[in-house]
């Protein structure tokens, strides 16, 4: 049977298709490899270091390795402390606020996530501010304190 021209039939017989199918991707590095070799050649302080500390923090905080992500969040949090990149630091203290959730610790999970809306009201960032109420939210729902959940929830839906 003869096709119409147009017909959308994949060609599987292509010099391109081929090519692709003999080629096969590398092999993705395990997550224990990529612990250390993120910062090796990274001062403790660099710039780019409160971003490494915290993109540690959420890969070990998505691999379930709680303990390594408290530390590497507070490492960024150091980090991101001492040059003074405000922005880090609440992004930092909110990401600690919700492993402290993970974790059960609930006092300091609303401490971290006070300081990240205290930071992000004192730079003006309103997504931050949103997302920490929204945050807060949760955590006062898990508390059993409704009214202040509901207080929380409404500054997130509310904000200007």
């Amino acid at each position: 049977m003869a096709r119409a021209l147009g017909d959308l039939v994949p060609r599987t017989d292509s010099p391109f298709t081929l090519s692709m199918a003999k080629h096969t991707p590398p092999a993705a590095p395990p997550v224990r490899a990529i612990d250390t070799s993120l910062l090796d050649d990274l001062t403790p302080y660099a710039p780019g270091a409160g971003i490494m500390h915290m993109a540690r923090g959420h890969l070990f905080l998505r691999t379930q390795r709680l303990p390594e992500a408290e530390a590497a969040f507070q490492a960024a949090l150091d980090a991101f402390l001492a040059i003074d990149h405000r922005l880090g630091a609440a992004n930092t203290q909110r990401a600690r606020g919700h492993l402290f959730l993970r974790t059960q610790r609930l006092p300091e999970a609303e401490a971290a996530f006070q300081a990240a809306l205290d930071s992000y009201l004192d730079i003006d960032h309103r997504l931050g501010v949103a997302n920490t109420h929204k945050a807060r939210g949760g955590l006062f729902l898990r508390t059993d304190r409704i009214p202040e959940a509901e207080a929380a929830f409404q500054a997130a839906r509310l904000l200007p």
